[in-house]
């Protein structure tokens, strides 16, 4: 009677490893938890828009940029723009594509615009598009803790 109890918990604890092991195929009804990427989880936190370059040259820093502002991206995937000047709020949704890091933001009027991530950091955000005028625009924040 001694060794089938051994036995027994053996065989349950051998079956449930398996079973656990087998959620890493979706097709099985599992749902893992994603896992945020590094990526995510540096570009969630505060940020303050400290340059604009126009075609790779310095177009405006610091108080010399026309509603300058700070953008704390949520690892929700929401955010909340502030002006600096007047403290007026905006609230939007954000995301990446990890795989081509391809920015994109929903502002609270509903337009999207989409912004190509060419470097984040903990300390550094840049990303860039073709503005309106056809040339390149850049934005360059920096983290506010």
């Amino acid at each position: 009677m001694r060794i089938k109890r051994p036995l027994i918990l053996f065989a349950v604890f051998f079956s449930t490893f398996f079973m656990v092991g087998s959620c890493d195929n979706t097709s099985c009804g599992c749902d893992p938890v994603p896992v945020p990427s590094v990526v995510m989880a540096q570009m969630a936190q505060k940020w303050r828009l400290d340059e604009v370059y126009l075609n790779n040259q310095l177009a405006g820093s610091g108080s010399t940029i026309k509603d300058r502002y700070t953008i704390q991206l949520r690892a929700d995937g929401t955010y909340v723009q502030t002006l600096l000047a007047d403290g007026t709020t905006y609230n939007g949704t954000w995301k990446l594509e990890e795989s081509n890091m391809l920015l994109n933001l929903v502002d609270h009027k509903g337009a999207a615009q989409d912004y190509t991530v060419g470097r984040v950091s903990n300390q550094e955000l840049r990303y860039a598009w073709v503005n309106k005028s056809g040339e390149t625009e850049e934005r360059r924040f920096t983290s506010v803790l």
